[in-house]
């Protein structure tokens, strides 16, 4: 039987000594190919200086350069990709970046994730362990931690030939698994590197 407790005997714990805990995030910004050089940087330093001003410790910049899109945005085929990994303390400050993110012009798209405090930067282009595992059709995936936005070769073994998702019921892995992959392949298309339709 659980044990009733009162209010009174609640104690309160002073945490103005206790630092904050900090929060990954991932930030891939989607940028015209078509727009000056000139106007890349111009909006990329306006976002590292909005990060200066949210106190994000930047850990690392991946560039992905120019890239086919998977389907037309706003009428372009190919767009600029970058992605920023970040620490934040104060995560009341993501709501703001993701408001002037919001209102900037010359941004295809954006994606903000939140990470676990674990989290390790992975390069799947690079991988070779990578590599070998996806080529079994829809196998079990030995390593959860594969399961992301930017690993194509392995979302692409769950999407059919008209780009649904593949049910359950044929991909034969765990129900987990099936939420992450679906989470994942949702989070590919909103950046246009996989297509909603084939």
């Amino acid at each position: 039987m659980a044990k009733k407790i009162k209010i009174q005997d609640l104690q309160i714990v002073d945490t103005s000594g206790i630092e904050a805990l900090t929060r990954k995030y991932e930030i891939m910004l989607v940028l015209p190919t078509d727009i000056t050089v000139d106007q890349r940087q111009t909006v990329i330093s306006e976002f590292e200086e909005l990060l200066k001003e949210a106190k994000a410790d930047v850990y690392h910049i991946d560039d992905w350069g120019k890239r086919d899109l998977a389907y037309d945005i706003k009428g372009r085929e190919e767009a600029y990709y970058l992605i920023y990994y970040i620490n934040l303390q104060d995560t009341s400050k993501i709501q703001e970046i993701t408001n002037n993110l919001r209102l900037q012009a010359n941004l295809l798209r954006y994606l903000i994730v939140k990470r676990d405090f674990d989290y390790e930067i992975q390069n799947f282009a690079d991988k070779d362990e990578y590599e070998k595992n996806s080529n079994e059709f829809r196998s079990e995936v030995k390593d959860e931690d594969a399961i992301d936005y930017k690993n194509l070769k392995l979302l692409r073994r769950y999407t059919t030939r008209y780009a649904k998702i593949v049910p359950r019921q044929y991909s034969k892995i765990t129900l987990r698994q099936q939420k992450k992959i679906a989470r994942e392949i949702k989070k590919s298309r909103h950046v246009a590197l996989l297509p909603f339709v084939s």
